[in-house]
């Protein structure tokens, strides 16, 4: 999928104030800012971080948001978990 597919999806299914829509949105949006880090740190500080671990810090800020919206805990708790 390019760019412009991955923006029309998000914003078809980011509709609404479901637990389900509010985590894709978090999730769209951390994703997002990541890669936009991951892409000054490579640019202006020439520091190179794996895929994987941009991924990983990704899922770890989505679960630690979890932690700040308790409506959320559960729905996030029933996705599987990644370390």
């Amino acid at each position: 999928m390019n760019w412009k597919d991955e923006l029309n999806w998000a914003c078809t299914y980011a509709n609404g104030n479901g637990r389900t829509t509010i985590i894709l949105r978090m999730t769209f949006a951390a994703a997002v800012y990541k890669v936009w880090i991951e892409r000054n740190q490579k640019i202006f500080q020439a520091k190179r971080c794996e895929p994987k671990m941009v991924v990983r810090r990704t899922v770890q800020d989505i679960f630690y948001r979890r932690s700040l919206k308790k409506k959320l805990a559960r729905r996030l708790n029933s996705l599987n978990f990644y370390p």
